[in-house]
């Protein structure tokens, strides 16, 4: 059994899906047009716990593994990575769930997390040592119910098992826990520039920044940071499966983030009033793996449950239930994308098998954003 951990449609291509697998530590890109077998097959000396598409790169697939390694493949080379970060104390060295590519053409960077709590900020083609090393921390004094003289100072681990960036700019991460809390933290983005500027006088700047943060993290210095709460109440209750803002309305005034969780539940926020969701919707009683905004519908979103149901939402028509549900598999969901038409959602269960499921026409037709986005206004 080799249980999907990780799903992802290629930017480039529209019919080419990944669909990583952790026993045996295998990434497969599939195609729609020839679905009897796998058009590429990869492979790596640890489990794959994440996977994803360079989306400023078409050749690049990116992995996050189980002992804590990142490793690069490229589609023009053989199945073996082409690159690989090292086994240090000075990256990560635990397994590492969520990861995600940001950024602009010309400046991108990969963002990974481990369960430990470290953030790494790395140039792609560079990966000896990170751009940037973050512990992140919760101050005991935000977990307790009251701060004391005993909590105000001390600090623990953020278990982190999620992570959303809003929008192209890495200037804040949102992160979820094990304990089903949301933290937020900033990002420098100075440091974390992996190009020197075009600017002759920026140039300078810019690498002596670089040069004292390699040589930080060559010095083994990793930067302590204690995160902020998003959130007083209204949290989960189990840990964050999986985090999502919405892509279609990046400047909307609410930058809308969905949040799911192993405590059945699913949390619609806004960031201009994160105290409380703006709404919470309740699938069902099972776990929930996975939650995804739709890529051509801004009110539309979907959800993948360990009962093997992926339900699509319309908060713009119901928020009560979903407006259809589908019964995908025996086994559990671990895994949901939406095609990159939004017409059919691709989900990869805990026997590791994928599957795709076409959404009726009458559900996934796109809508304007501008009118999509004054509806959501109204409504939330």
């Amino acid at each position: 059994h080799r249980a999907v951990t990780d799903v992802d449609v290629s930017p480039f291509y529209p019919e080419l899906t990944l669909v990583a697998a952790i026993t045996e530590g295998v990434v497969l890109l599939w195609s729609t047009a020839l679905p009897g077998r796998p058009e590429y097959r990869f492979t790596c000396h640890s489990q794959v716990t994440s996977a994803c598409f360079n989306p400023f790169d078409r050749h690049i697939i990116i992995g996050g593994t189980y002992s804590g390694q990142i490793v690069v493949w490229d589609t023009r080379a053989k199945s073996a990575p082409v690159q690989k970060t090292a086994l240090s104390a000075f990256s990560h060295t635990h397994p590492i769930y969520a990861m995600a590519v940001a950024g602009t053409k010309t400046s991108y960077t990969l963002i990974s997390a481990s369960t430990d709590g470290r953030v790494c900020v790395w140039d792609i083609d560079h990966l000896q040592k990170p751009l940037d090393m973050l512990d992140l921390r919760i101050s005991l004094s935000i977990v307790s119910n009251y701060a004391s003289v005993n909590t105000s100072d001390k600090k623990m681990e953020a278990s982190v098992t999620s992570f959303a960036v809003l929008g192209k700019e890495i200037k804040e991460l949102f992160i979820g826990t094990e304990a089903g809390k949301l933290y937020s933290t900033k990002i420098d983005q100075q440091k974390n520039k992996p190009g020197a500027s075009d600017d002759s006088s920026n140039m300078d700047v810019d690498k002596k920044n670089r040069n004292s943060l390699l040589g930080s993290s060559a010095g083994g210095i990793v930067r302590e940071v204690v995160v902020e709460a998003v959130s007083k109440d209204g949290s989960h209750f189990g840990p964050v499966t999986a985090m999502h803002f919405n892509p279609l309305l990046p400047m909307h005034r609410d930058s809308l983030l969905l949040t799911c969780s192993l405590d059945s539940t699913v949390k619609l926020w806004s960031l201009e009033h994160p105290n409380t969701p703006v709404l919470s919707f309740e699938p069902s009683s099972e776990y929930i793996s996975d939650v995804r905004w739709s890529s051509v519908h801004p009110a539309l979103f979907a959800v993948a449950d360990s009962s093997g149901t992926v339900s699509v939402w319309n908060i713009l028509r119901d928020v009560e239930v979903p407006v259809v549900s589908a019964k995908i598999s025996q086994k559990s969901l671990n895994k949901v994308r939406w095609s990159a038409d939004g017409k059919s959602v691709i989900t990869g269960d805990a026997d590791g098998k994928s599957y795709i499921y076409e959404v009726p026409s009458d559900v996934s037709i796109a809508v304007p954003v501008q009118t999509c986005s004054l509806l959501l206004t109204y409504v939330l």
